[in-house]
């Protein structure tokens, strides 16, 4: 027996269908090419940044094993909004004004290399700031640091 998940419709064992969602904001410059687990992701959305140059935003549905994701941006306000509407974590690199405002206003369950550098680091063969990655484990790792907190209180 399988079962559909919720977040993009693909059969599933029962259990599985709903694991927390991630959402990671990855650069599209060409500088930053290759990206790293992309085509991984079971949801892609993808918008201009700035000076033409697109970022996508990425979505996981959780339970995969990628040792590589990125690299990593900052967030822009569109994005903020596409992630909450999948109730995902949000990871990314700092932000434009605008979006750590909605980040923070509307309580958006977020995890900022700014603030959280231990879940992602720098692949120092490549040039910043087309260098930052985080992975699924580290995903994850947050996730439930985040369950274990909120239980305790």
């Amino acid at each position: 027996d399988c079962v559909r998940r919720d977040i993009d419709g693909v059969y599933v064992k029962p259990g599985e269908e709903n694991p927390y969602p991630s959402a990671v904001i990855i650069e599209n410059h060409p500088d930053a090419r290759p990206q790293f687990g992309l085509a991984q992701a079971n949801l892609v959305y993808e918008a201009e940044a700035e000076g033409g140059i697109t970022r996508f935003l990425a979505i996981f549905a959780g339970g995969q094993n990628l040792k590589k994701i990125g690299p990593v941006r900052s967030a822009r306000p569109y994005f903020v909004g596409w992630a909450r509407g999948l109730s995902a974590l949000f990871a990314h690199s700092g932000g434009s004004p605008e979006a750590l405002a909605q980040i923070a206003q509307e309580n958006i369950f977020d995890l900022n290399e700014f603030y959280n550098e231990k879940y992602f680091w720098r692949d120092k063969s490549k040039n910043a700031p087309h260098n930052l990655f985080t992975s699924s484990e580290k995903l994850d790792k947050y996730v439930d640091t985040v369950k274990d907190i909120k239980k305790k209180q």
